[in-house]
């Protein structure tokens, strides 16, 4: 089943890939004896302390993140504002023909426009993307309305229920379920905002304990 955009978290997102590319970091080991749970925020940055990296992680996490800010401010460009450009670069003959080529390799109009826009940058040597125009459902809108709203809180702390009992969320109401596990979802996205305050607390006493 396809994650919905709503579930993804940046800061998760970061710190797998800090794990990824952290040299010397033991493997997690969950405890058969709970069941293996996955390895919480906190549990995390507490085995990159036992292991002695949690400067240098915290460095690589940084990096990773300043990356990512420099994606962003990459200046975004609307499908007629790319062509106003290629027109006065004098290549929309070329842009022409190269969207036929995506579109018929199989893409569909946006993703054709996101690979047009990456492989014709502007000849000044600036750098811009495609303006991103996702699904607003798969984004995550949920609420319609005010009335929606106050219905749809009410079906997720009815489905919740499912969740401190520990059966499957799918035994829930369906509009209930998607409610609670948004809910669910910015707990957990609590949690890494604060495993990662904690992280930085210790790098700094540390650091403090060092220089004495």
């Amino acid at each position: 089943m396809t994650t919905p955009r709503y579930a993804y978290c940046q800061i998760t997102d970061i710190r797998r890939r800090v794990e990824q590319r952290l040299d010397g970091l033991p493997a997690y080991r969950p405890n058969p004896a709970y069941g293996c749970p996955a390895e919480t925020a906190a549990q995390f940055w507490a085995r990159v302390e036992k292991a002695g990296l949690l400067v240098p992680a915290l460095a690589l996490y940084d990096e990773i993140a300043a990356g990512d800010a420099a994606e962003r401010r990459v200046r975004r460009e609307t499908r007629p504002e790319f062509e106003r450009r290629v027109e006065r670069e004098g290549r929309s003959a070329e842009a022409a023909r190269v969207r036929e080529e995506l579109l018929a390799s199989g893409l569909s109009q946006r993703e054709a426009q996101e690979e047009l826009v990456r492989r014709l940058q502007p000849l000044d040597g600036g750098r811009t993307k495609a303006w991103e125009t996702p699904d607003p459902w798969l984004a995550g809108r949920l609420f319609r309305s005010k009335a929606d709203q106050r219905r749809l809180l009410n079906l997720a702390i009815g489905a919740e229920q499912y969740l401190h009992v520990g059966e499957d969320l799918g035994d829930a109401d369906d509009e209930g379920a998607v409610a609670a596990d948004r809910l669910q979802r910015a707990r957990q996205r609590r949690e890494e905002r604060r495993a990662l305050a904690a992280a930085r607390r210790r790098a700094q006493a540390l650091a403090a304990q060092a220089t004495k």
